[in-house]
């Protein structure tokens, strides 16, 4: 951790400019409520999802779980092919069900990141060229269409995984019935799915459980 911290002070003061490098300097101090305006300046420019699992790390140390979940959220849909988001939701109290990548295991592996990227190039090339009507059409048809069949299982879960309209609550709430009642009460970072747009400022959500209900438009991100 501290190699780390170290190692993003060095980056941000290069990137960023002293007052990033004041703030990162301060969170390795033990003092990272310091470090998240920068840390959310630069989630929000970069739209890197280590930048936003760093932005969660600073609000879990913090002790804000609410902030700290929505910024783990974000870096989830950023990169839904990484585990660290994932995790990260698991120390803070959110539940995350099993993702669709997870469901795959191995049979996604050839769709995410790199490989990913490889194989549908191969595909495309390969598919291409067959399409060109050029000499070994049927070999490279073969090439392509066996690099299509590797890359796609992961890159749909990848989507799936990614459009998830998860959300957190920010702080303890309750869930609320059609009628406005009061049901009951939900922790810090409890993860839910968005079922609608807000409505009355209460929002449509869905437990992981299943349970479904509706929670103050205030109470919940991101």
């Amino acid at each position: 951790m501290i190699f780390r911290l170290a190692l993003l002070l060095v980056v941000m003061a290069c990137g960023h400019g002293a007052e990033t490098a004041d703030s990162y300097a301060a969170w390795a101090q033990g003092r990272p409520q310091e470090a998240i305006a920068a840390l959310g300046a630069v989630a929000r420019t970069t739209n890197r999802w280590d930048a936003w699992m760093d932005l969660g790390l600073a609000h879990a140390n913090a002790g804000d779980a609410g902030q700290a979940a929505v910024a783990f959220i974000v870096a989830h849909r950023t990169a839904a092919e990484r585990p660290e988001p994932l995790a990260a939701l698991r120390t803070v109290g959110a539940t995350p069900p099993v993702t669709w990548i997870e469901r795959l295991g191995p049979a996604a592996w050839p769709g995410v990141g790199w490989p990913g990227i490889g194989l549908a190039i191969v595909a495309g090339l390969g598919l291409g060229w067959a399409a060109l009507g050029t000499r070994r059409r049927g070999l490279t048809a073969v090439i392509g269409t066996i690099a299509l069949v590797g890359v796609l299982p992961g890159q749909i879960a990848l989507r799936l995984d990614a459009a998830e309209p998860w959300a957190t609550t920010l702080h303890e709430c309750r869930l609320y019935d059609s009628a406005g009642n009061p049901g009951n009460p939900l922790p810090t970072a409890t993860l839910v799915r968005r079922r609608g747009e807000a409505w009355s400022g209460r929002i449509p959500v869905e437990l992981i459980d299943g349970r479904r209900g509706f929670v103050p438009t205030g109470d919940l991100g991101p």
